[in-house]
């Protein structure tokens, strides 16, 4: 593909493996989610990507996984099939039922390789209630459907690999966890 950065007119021809995180379309956040789990650790020798949906129940009510992570460029680990556990719930004191966990213990295994970590939210950074921050016409149409409540916070990641011969890699870092809640 090509890139362009901002402030810069030059066309960057690149190759490989993208994350892409903002999107346009035409479903409703309701549609798609009940709640949603996002976090990206992005250091110099290490990133670590995860993203963990709750579907509505019109899609069986499960959940759409993907987490990756890099060391030195190179993709060391990616599955979609991992085990998530919800822990240590942040409860909104300006929104009541509105709960974030802030702890996500994570297991799985692809390729021979088993991995079990955990992503831990620090300080709250952000709280965003999207319908307070929406002009009024937004804020109608979407009450009617959905009661989206964003929150940001500071995170770290610590996972332990142990591949098929046995070898245990520790990886670790900064980074920001987001959660969304659609509807609670």
């Amino acid at each position: 593909g090509t890139v362009k950065v901002a402030d810069d007119d030059r066309v960057h021809k690149v190759k490989g493996i993208v994350y892409g995180e903002h999107q346009l379309q035409t479903v409703g956040m309701h549609e798609q989610a009940k709640r949603w789990a996002r976090y990206r650790s992005l250091g110099p020798r290490t990133t670590f990507l995860l993203s963990d949906i709750l579907t509505p129940d019109v899609y069986g009510g499960k959940p759409l996984r993907y987490a990756v992570l890099f060391v030195d460029g190179k993709k060391v680990f990616d599955s979609t099939t991992f085990d998530v556990k919800e822990s240590s719930f942040y409860q909104d004191p300006k929104k009541a039922g509105y709960t974030a966990p802030q702890l996500l213990a994570l297991t799985g295994e692809n390729d021979g390789v088993k991995m079990r970590g955990a992503v831990k939210a620090g300080k709250l950074t952000e709280r965003e209630d999207f319908l307070e921050t929406s002009g009024a016409a937004v804020r109608f149409v979407v009450s009617k459907f959905a009661k989206p409540m964003m929150y940001y916070f500071d995170g770290q990641f610590a996972l332990e690999l142990t591949g098929s011969d046995g070898k245990v890699e520790k990886h670790g870092g900064q980074g920001k966890y987001y959660y969304t809640v659609v509807n609670p």
